[in-house]
């Protein structure tokens, strides 16, 4: 998930097997993962890749959903 500071609408694109979504320029990436991560029952896990403290929060307390921090997402796809 991206702030965009140009586009005005949400827009996505998949990157092999990741969803790469792009927030319009009037939301906020974080505040669609959290909608995503506490709303959207349509799979079976999600993985949020956040250090954001607030975001971690939130990740933390909804179900079928694990945080990675981009440190450990960086090592795991570089590998």
């Amino acid at each position: 998930m991206f702030d965009s500071k140009e586009q005005s609408f949400d827009y996505s694109e998949m990157i092999g097997n990741i969803k790469v979504i792009y927030s319009g320029y009037r939301k906020s990436a974080d505040s669609i993962i959290e909608n995503l991560v506490i709303s959207d029952n349509s799979y079976d896990k999600k993985i949020v890749v956040t250090s954001d403290f607030a975001l971690q929060q939130v990740v933390f307390g909804a179900s079928n959903t694990l945080r990675k921090s981009s440190r450990e997402f960086y090592l795991e796809i570089t590998k």
